[in-house]
């Protein structure tokens, strides 16, 4: 929290437009996007211990970190800005702690039979949940919130979610019967598009943005 303060605090004394980092907190709390980002991470600390760390530290910091903290500062190194990279791969090292944490809770629980089906109800409606929010948050920003763009997030999704997070991860869960996501496939087919359909939402209810977005020019459509 400290490095993201930092962070913020960097932006504010050296944004070329600062208005939007003024007004943030703010700003998020009056438009659509953070009524849903607190749909989506109310259960961060809310339920018992083993929902919590299914929900935060399996779910999100095991699946969506990557994404998150190591593939997303590379947009911002490619488009000139190093300040978030340096913090995030800062944070990624305790984000590694996180996952460790959540890792040893799931198997002080899953040994015990009769646990599996609450597990494996609540792994199924987390990854649910937290796909709505940040394929969407790293998809767009990544897309269309940089003018660099070295990869799409398709393929960043395939390879930390699908490729380390079902691939290897969900993986040695599997002699204890737990599977993967019930709606992974339908998640993959999300993905295709789902960041979109919200950035051209985003676009038209321009008004209640708390930010700014450069007009797409044709370089972007090809």
């Amino acid at each position: 929290t400290q490095i993201e303060v930092a962070l913020r605090k960097y932006y504010l004394k050296n944004y070329h437009d600062p208005a939007g980092f003024d007004i943030g907190q703010i700003g998020l709390g009056n438009h659509p996007v953070g009524t849903l980002a607190r749909a989506s991470f109310q259960s961060f600390n809310t339920g018992d211990p083993v929902e919590v760390s299914m929900c935060l530290n399996i779910v999100l910091e095991t699946a969506y970190t990557n994404p998150l903290v190591v593939a997303l500062p590379q947009v911002a190194a490619v488009n000139g800005e190093h300040a978030m990279p340096t913090a995030f791969l800062s944070i990624q090292s305790d984000e590694a702690r996180h996952m460790a944490n959540g890792y040893g809770t799931l198997m002080s629980v899953i040994q015990e039979h009769d646990n599996l089906p609450f597990l494996q109800e609540s792994l199924d409606r987390h990854f649910w949940h937290q796909h709505q929010s940040m394929d969407t948050l790293v998809g767009v920003v990544s897309e269309y919130f940089a003018v660099e763009r070295p990869w799409a997030y398709k393929d960043v999704w395939e390879e930390w979610v699908v490729d380390d997070f079902v691939g290897s991860y969900m993986s040695r869960l599997a002699p204890f019967g737990l599977k993967p996501p019930a709606r992974l496939g339908e998640v993959a087919r999300y993905v295709n598009g789902m960041h979109h359909s919200v950035a051209i939402a985003l676009a038209a209810m321009w008004p209640l943005n708390f930010w700014r977005t450069d007009p797409m020019g044709p370089a972007d459509y090809e």
